[in-house]
């Protein structure tokens, strides 16, 4: 998903970059190209990501982190956009955090009050099963029964939901451990990415592997 958007803003930018290129003349803009960097694969990377080939003390800040005129930035105005934009992320990225947590409080209130109206639905159920009022044997018991058949299947309904939700609260607990111990979010991340470079080596390794070879009877051809 994170990549398909990253591609989908590379080619946009790609584009609009070819056309301001086509109009620069038109428009009297001779300095597009100087303005606009081409945008090459190695450029899209993360502030603390170094480009391939670079050793950590030669690791330069790709141009997409600094202003427009990335051509023409000081030192100085390129560490001055980077802090305004890191300023900008943070701030993005702790509304998200405050929103994510008032979603979770609310879907977990969802999910509690899901399960108590089965329980006071399948009460109501119940209560209608005891007779009241002047009522013929012969329909009291199916009501009976109808009643009871809805309260059953009321409280079948909670029981699947509660059973499905039985996983969540240990998912939200470690989630907020990830949020107050950063390092265990780092240690997941750490072995979500072994697992799949295991799994990336099995395939390879079973992918490579020759085929047996074919015995010369089976090419023999058949006996007349």
């Amino acid at each position: 998903m994170v990549q398909a958007r990253i591609a989908a803003a590379r080619d946009e930018y790609r584009q609009a970059r070819a056309v301001l290129l086509a109009l620069s003349d038109l428009l009297a803009y001779p300095r597009v190209d100087q303005e606009f960097l081409p945008l090459q694969d190695q450029d899209i990377r993360s502030m603390t990501e170094a480009e391939p080939g670079q050793g950590e003390t030669r690791r330069t800040l790709s141009w997409i982190w600094r202003r427009v005129n990335a051509a023409d930035a000081t030192e100085q105005e390129t560490q001055a956009a980077i802090n305004e934009t890191i300023w900008v992320e943070w701030g993005k990225s702790w509304a998200r955090a405050q929103r994510y947590e008032e979603e979770i409080k609310l879907v977990e209130e969802e999910m509690n009050r899901t399960l108590r109206f089965f329980d006071w639905k399948a009460s109501s159920w119940r209560s209608k099963a005891v007779r009241s009022g002047p009522i013929a044997p012969e329909y009291a018991e199916g009501l009976k029964a109808y009643a009871e058949r809805q309260a059953a299947l009321c409280q079948s309904l909670r029981e699947s939901f509660k059973w499905q939700w039985k996983g969540v609260p240990s998912l939200i607990k470690s989630a907020n451990d990830e949020v107050e111990r950063p390092d265990l979010f780092y240690q997941r991340k750490q072995r979500e990415f072994a697992r799949r470079t295991k799994t990336t080596d099995k395939i390879f390794h079973s992918c490579s592997m020759p085929s047996p070879p074919v015995p010369e009877s089976a090419n023999a051809p058949p006996a007349v």
